[in-house]
């Protein structure tokens, strides 16, 4: 192999086999400058039975415990290496908890509840992975107020003072729930477990209730899982098939659409309007129609109508937003304030299933022609028969015709 030196351009010729592993240096004979001959440049030995280095790449001995060329330790290096790997996972895995817990807080709406922000950014720090946070409200504990966060494997009750407090509740070791009476300034509620006892006092709206059903599906030996986050998730999917919703003071409604709507019944669309001098939440499904408020101080108001109620839908469309009547035979009842955009989409599916409604409905009314004409020639073979006077023959006969 040639070597030269930069100063002077003298070439040289080495005897590769004599290169060591980590190079070497050579004096110029005319110049005496050093010329260095890297470790790249040293030859590797011809194996036939050899193990790469995981690091550069360069064969070793299969029996070698150390890479010539680098000088890493190669058991020392798989080790270091699977243990940042194992780190890396984790990251990724925590981070994409912390990413699904924060998606529900935003659904939960939890940056409006009244209570420490540091108390509810604490929540991915305990949330497990498995867990589903199912509510998040907010009550007085004695004086003080605490964050109350029940998910589908424990209670957890969260207070900020001069650091982050935490009490937990497995939902299994819930003994006792029992609720006292909503008033103006808030409800209340008591639980009993494992010999503790706690008094949670001032809950917003119908929390208590809500807090109520939750617990009862464990002390009652029911998979919260299946019964609460199942029908959650189902409808969850259901609302990410519709185009964008509009949720314009409606966010509270749409959170109660999982106790609202039956097993076997699909979202079809959802809209905002304003009825009845308040905002409520329009939802149309493949067996009814439903309007949803949800009070501050007051429970869930409903207002069902099936669509064979309903005989004509119509909607006006005005310079920003648009309205829409829904005929019926108690009334007119008339949604104001509905974006323009879904008014017609709305009325469109409501008079889709009106429709399918009716149908059914004469299918059901229409009674087959060959069926009154055997009915009514077995009624003449008991008349014949002297089974049936004439009579009750003409009175059976007109009711047949007359159907």
């Amino acid at each position: 192999m040639k070597i030269r030196c930069e100063k002077c351009g003298k070439s040289y010729s080495v005897n590769e086999s004599k290169i060591p592993a980590k190079g070497a240096k050579a004096k110029c004979k005319d110049c005496g400058i050093l010329i260095i001959i890297p470790p790249k440049i040293a030859v590797q030995p011809e194996i036939s039975n050899f193990k790469l280095c995981p690091k550069c790449g360069t064969k070793n001995e299969a029996t070698s415990e150390d890479c010539f060329s680098c000088g890493i330790v190669f058991l020392k290096y798989q080790k270091l290496q699977e243990k940042n790997k194992r780190k890396k996972d984790l990251d990724e895995k925590k981070y994409t908890s912390n990413q699904k817990i924060n998606k529900r807080l935003q659904e939960l709406e939890a940056i409006n509840l009244y209570c420490d922000k540091e108390e509810i950014e604490f929540l991915p720090e305990i949330i497990n992975h498995d867990e589903v946070i199912i509510d998040i409200m907010t009550a007085m504990i004695g004086n003080t107020n605490w964050l109350i966060v029940p998910t589908t494997k424990r209670l957890i009750f969260l207070n900020k003072g001069s650091e982050i407090n935490a009490i937990e509740i497995n939902n299994s070791q819930v003994d006792q729930v029992s609720q006292h009476t909503t008033t103006l300034v808030g409800s209340s509620i008591h639980i009993s477990s494992a010999g503790r006892e706690f008094k949670l006092q001032y809950m917003p709206g119908d929390d208590s209730t809500r807090l109520s059903e939750i617990l009862s599906c464990s002390t009652d030996g029911i998979n919260i899982d299946s019964h609460i986050c199942t029908s959650s998730l189902r409808i969850n999917k259901q609302l990410q098939k519709l185009n964008e919703i509009d949720s314009f003071q409606t966010k509270k409604e749409i959170k109660y659409l999982p106790e609202v709507i039956r097993e076997d019944e699909i979202i079809k669309y959802l809209a905002s309007g304003y009825y009845k001098r308040n905002s409520w939440l329009i939802v149309a499904t493949d067996q009814r129609l439903l309007f949803l408020d949800k009070g501050m101080l007051y429970g869930l108001k409903q207002v069902e109508m099936s669509y064979e109620q309903i005989s004509s839908v119509s909607h006006q469309q005005g310079l920003i937003l648009a309205s829409i009547t829904i005929a019926t035979s108690g009334g007119d009842q008339t949604v104001e304030q509905i974006r323009k955009s879904d008014a017609p989409q709305l009325a469109n599916i409501i008079s889709k299933y009106v429709s399918k409604a009716k149908v059914t409905i004469q299918n059901s009314n229409n009674t087959p022609q060959y069926d009154i004409t055997l009915q009514l020639e077995r009624l003449s073979n008991l008349l014949e028969k002297g089974l049936l006077t004439k009579s009750e023959f003409t009175a059976q006969k007109e009711k047949l015709l007359t159907v």
